[in-house]
């Protein structure tokens, strides 16, 4: 995982702060549940960052954030 990472999940989901790698990690592995329950990728980081970043995560900046497979890329 790169700062990139932190970065685009800062932005996408309009973040106050940069979350730290424990976070991110939370985040992408709460984002991997979602999906292989069936969610959309687009719907389960959604739902990964209302759960990892409760009292942050704004949903108006959600659609003018990256895609959800540019983070997920970022990953590999």
């Amino acid at each position: 995982m790169t700062d990139r990472v932190k970065l685009l999940l800062k932005q996408k989901y309009g973040l106050v702060h940069v979350p730290n790698h424990h976070k991110v990690k939370d985040w992408f592995a709460a984002q991997k549940r979602e999906q292989a329950a069936g969610a959309s990728a687009e719907d389960a980081g959604l739902a990964a960052a209302r759960a990892v970043f409760p009292y942050e995560c704004k949903e108006h900046a959600v659609y003018d954030g990256p895609r959800i497979e540019a983070i997920l890329e970022e990953f590999r």
